[in-house]
């Protein structure tokens, strides 16, 4: 597993300068990965702000959603069963967004 992350973070992290330096309109990225001179990238080495790792979690987030929806068809439906508590569900947040709104009003 190591060795297919380093293979794919080998990709992915190229990737992601180029992007940053088209989405920049101007040079952050250097062509040996090094940030250019005179540039500050705030969150750059903070976890999870990589490319490679942020593309990691689109992907394994796209594949849930594929695979859950695809699990999901094959059950069967639960609407009925789950009405009573999306009902009671539904009055708490009319409820709860309705004192926000009116305690937003009176602090305003």
């Amino acid at each position: 597993a190591a060795e297919l992350w380093a293979q794919y973070k080998g990709w992915a992290e190229p990737v992601g300068r180029e992007i940053l330096n088209w989405a920049a309109e101007e040079t952050l990225y250097m062509p040996d990965g090094a940030i250019a001179a005179g540039k500050s990238l705030p969150t750059h080495g903070w976890p999870l702000t990589g490319f490679a790792e942020a593309s990691a979690i689109a992907l394994a987030y796209l594949v849930f959603v594929i695979v859950g929806s695809t699990v999901m068809m094959a059950l069967p439906s639960l609407q009925e069963l789950t009405f009573p508590l999306r009902f009671i569900y539904n009055l708490m947040q009319v409820g709860l967004c309705s004192y926000m709104t009116i305690e937003a009003a009176i602090l305003a």
